[in-house]
């Protein structure tokens, strides 16, 4: 039950961010850069940092969590 709330929050967490993320897009790039091809592309750049960075809070989350059940299996026996 605890590790289907923890996986909610996240998913709740990678929206709210999202939207974050294109609410400043739309503020800050559109406001700032004239050109649609500039604002294309700082648009997509901002968005893979953000695919980037969850990717790798995922990979350290399940490592850490991966560690801990190994280390509770191997405690067992």
């Amino acid at each position: 039950m605890r590790s289907l709330a923890v996986f909610g929050a996240l998913v709740l967490l990678m929206w709210l961010s999202l939207i974050a993320l294109l609410y400043v897009i739309d503020i800050l790039v559109i406001a700032a850069v004239e050109e649609s091809w500039a604002r294309s592309v700082l648009g997509l750049a901002a968005f893979m940092c953000w695919v980037s960075g969850w990717y790798r809070a995922l990979l350290t989350l399940s490592k850490k969590l991966i560690e801990r059940w190994t280390r509770r299996a191997s405690s067992e026996h």
